[in-house]
């Protein structure tokens, strides 16, 4: 939807806590590129993303030796990009990240120690406005032991809802889950799950990459991540930071809400318009003459 060019969410220099919600931010833009509808759910959810950066900009100063007339510029930029969408929303992360990366240089111990005296209250702020994305990771025979780490991660460094799946254990329970993630090791994940969640067109992320590269079995694990890229499916190779998982998960989120609610939408105005066909008189009224 649109070649919208971006520059890189500067995860470097700024601490990640703010920048949590930028990768949903940057894909919106991307999105409503050349003026591409996206309809109302996808839009809610980038205006949910926007409260919690407004909020954790507002949380970091309170208390602290920080500025709020420095913070305050920022926080009504995000309240101006709520109706901007396409290049018009992209023009605006330039000024907002160049106004948070000046505030951190000019504050950046204040800063840091706002954040370490309650790391969880960021996680806490970005929830109460973002609906947690429901994620369910199901792991292969000899990728369950690091379902336990993957896990931690996906919550604690995510921010996400979290269930994990043995694959030996059976079929998956795929109730009220956003976004699966699949974590083969030397074989596929078995094709009745691939297909349970294919039916309820569920986004899927393929974790690839779990053998090192010197190990004899990593030419196995590359034929088969080589397999899953060829056939369609979106890859991520290893490692997996935090900030590497949600990034793709809240584009693939995103993109999936987006998708569904046009087709609805095109469903609803195919069907009015077939009921106004219907409607209209199928007989000329009879007159005598």
């Amino acid at each position: 939807m649109g070649g919208l060019e971006l520059k890189p969410i500067p995860f470097k220099s700024l601490p990640r806590h703010l920048l949590r919600p930028f990768p949903t931010l940057f894909e919106f833009a991307r999105l409503t590129a050349a003026d591409a509808e996206v309809g109302s759910v996808a839009r809610r959810r980038y205006v949910a993303n926007l409260r919690a950066l407004k909020a954790m900009l507002a949380v970091t100063t309170r208390g602290h030796e920080l500025s709020s007339e420095a913070v305050e510029p920022l926080i009504h930029r995000c309240e101006a990009m709520v109706s901007l969408r396409g290049a018009e929303l992209a023009a605006a992360f330039e000024p907002l990240m160049e106004g948070m990366q000046a505030i951190y240089e000019a504050d950046r111990d204040a800063i840091k120690e706002a954040i370490a005296e309650d790391p969880d209250l960021y996680r806490e702020l970005y929830r109460a406005e973002v609906k947690p994305i429901r994620v369910l990771a199901v792991y292969a025979e000899d990728t369950w032991d690091r379902s336990e780490k993957m896990g931690d991660k996906l919550v604690d460094r995510c921010w996400y809802d979290h269930w994990s799946h043995r694959e030996g254990e059976g079929m998956v329970w795929l109730d009220a889950i956003d976004v699966v993630l699949f974590a083969p090791g030397k074989k596929s994940i078995g094709a009745s799950i691939e297909e349970a969640v294919a039916r309820a067109e569920i986004p899927i992320l393929v974790l690839a990459g779990w053998i090192k590269q010197k190990d004899p079995q990593g030419m196995v694990e590359l034929r088969l991540e080589h397999m899953y890229r060829t056939t369609g499916f979106n890859v991520l190779h290893g490692p997996f930071p935090p900030v590497r998982l949600y990034q793709i998960i809240d584009k693939l989120h995103l993109r999936h809400l987006a998708r569904r609610d046009t087709a609805r939408l095109r469903m609803v105005a195919a069907a009015r318009d077939s009921q106004a066909a219907w409607d209209q008189p199928r007989f000329l009224p009879y007159s005598s003459a």
